[in-house]
């Protein structure tokens, strides 16, 4: 058997101080390792970009960074409690989009969580970031091991089933098919309802 898709998450996977060293052993003792995926909250860009150098300096395999960003400026701040992190991750998604825009084996999307805490508030959001050419990526709140330390009904969309869906059909209405992760992923939003 071996491994093609390698996800290092968290919490968050760059407070780790040898998380660097991870990515790199990943990539040198797995044959055969095709993709990296690495979500992350976007709030120490420096040090990203120093734990990412010496793995993007040398060939790699593809590699998937998405920074969370749960609704407009107000919305996220409130959702991620910490006050100026949508400028932040903001800040970090510009910086690591212009940094690797000649490498074509690393992949920057926004990840954007759909929640009793931003339900309300995410539509347009969502809509302008398809609308301004970035690549998206939805997840559901759910309740399960991430959440553990929030009550259920906090995160949980099923109580506002009805409004997720509206919000998915925007979106799978707006959004372009342009790799095989957009289908996959229009395959999940598509089912969610469901």
């Amino acid at each position: 058997a071996s491994i093609s898709w390698l996800s290092l998450t968290g919490g968050e996977p760059f407070i780790r101080d040898d998380f660097g060293e991870i990515l790199k052993a990943g990539i040198e003792r797995i044959p055969g390792l095709e993709l990296i995926g690495v979500p992350s909250n976007g709030l120490t860009c420096d040090r990203m970009m120093r734990m990412l150098g010496p793995v993007l300096s040398k060939p790699h395999p593809m590699l998937l960074l998405s920074l969370s960003v749960d609704g407009p400026q107000a919305t996220h701040d409130r959702v991620r409690g910490v006050p100026g992190g949508y400028a932040r991750t903001m800040e970090t998604y510009r910086r690591l989009k212009e940094w690797t825009k000649a490498d074509r084996n690393v992949h920057l999307a926004i990840e954007t969580t759909i929640s009793s805490l931003n339900v309300d508030e995410v539509d347009g959001f969502l809509l302008g970031l398809i609308d301004e050419g970035h690549d998206l990526t939805i997840t559901i709140g759910h309740e399960g091991a991430l959440y553990h330390s929030i009550k259920r009904e906090t995160v949980s969309h099923e109580a506002q089933a009805d409004k997720v869906e509206a919000i998915l059909k925007k979106v799978l209405a707006r959004q372009r098919l342009r790799s095989p992760k957009d289908f996959m992923a229009r395959a999940y939003l598509s089912r969610v309802p469901e």
